[in-house]
């Protein structure tokens, strides 16, 4: 599996992931689970899950659609309606999914807003922080002890813990963001 973190800055939002991807009992390194989108400036996505899944969402194009008309209007209804659609069709299209849920889940980011998108096509906003994958649990616990520090490290930090207790998640550690 692997763990995303997302948590909102003064400046918009920072995603942190590790790399470590697992193909039954075996570990393949350097996987990026998080990424920015050619077509979407300001937008980083990451994904936790089934590789083939988080990785075709990377070649969808017009992801968020009309991106450049919708500017600051991109809401919750847009993700909700739009882009885990577009997800599902993408993915469908492309033989790697058969139904209308994923076997993943996803954290999108745009700007300043962020939104956790589950396999089943509920759609959460982000107000702070967030965290979804394996030791997602001990990952929001270190966000939350650490909110006096700066962002870069919360993340380096909860997915250090995270790496420690759970042979799904490694310690290199990815991180982008949205501005």
């Amino acid at each position: 599996m692997s763990v995303v973190i997302a948590i909102k800055t003064d400046k918009g939002f920072m995603l942190g992931a590790d790399k470590q991807a697992t193909w039954g009992q075996y570990k393949l390194k350097t996987n990026d689970k998080i990424f920015k989108l050619d077509d979407c400036p300001n937008t980083v996505i990451g994904g936790v899950g089934m590789l083939q899944e988080i990785q075709g969402v990377q070649y969808i194009e017009h992801l968020i659609p009309e991106i450049n008309i919708l500017k600051d209007e991109v809401d919750t209804k847009i993700i909700y309606t739009k882009v885990f659609t577009n997800i599902i069709t993408f993915l469908k299209d492309n033989k790697r999914i058969s139904g209308d849920t994923l076997e993943s889940m996803f954290i999108i980011a745009y700007k300043d807003k962020g939104w956790l998108i589950n396999h089943d096509g509920a759609i959460n906003e982000i107000n702070d922080y967030e965290a979804i994958g394996s030791g997602e649990a001990i990952a929001l616990g270190s966000l939350s002890e650490t909110k006096n520090l700066e962002p870069e490290q919360r993340i380096k930090l909860a997915i250090q813990a995270t790496a420690d207790k759970t042979i799904y998640v490694d310690d290199d550690i990815h991180i982008l963001t949205t501005y």
